[in-house]
């Protein structure tokens, strides 16, 4: 388990183009396992406060596999 865990950091969302859009951004560490986070400024009766999600980071996509262009002039026929 990392020295990090239960904690996290956030920034600034600068490709917000909407309300439905996070205000901030960032990554956490809870019990070893790495999740994503976006926050939302908010006004209630008590005052300003950042509404919280957490979720798994997104997969990644696999890149295609691209064949060497002379991979063709090692065939044996």
């Amino acid at each position: 388990m990392s020295k990090y865990d239960m904690s996290g950091v956030s920034s600034n969302n600068d490709y917000k183009n909407n309300d439905k859009q996070p205000d901030l951004t960032g990554k956490c560490t809870i019990e070893g396992k790495e999740y994503r986070m976006a926050g939302w400024k908010r006004t209630g009766t008590n005052g300003e406060f950042i509404s919280w999600k957490f979720s798994e980071p997104q997969a990644t996509q696999p890149q295609p596999q691209t064949v060497p262009s002379n991979a063709q002039d090692d065939l044996p026929f």
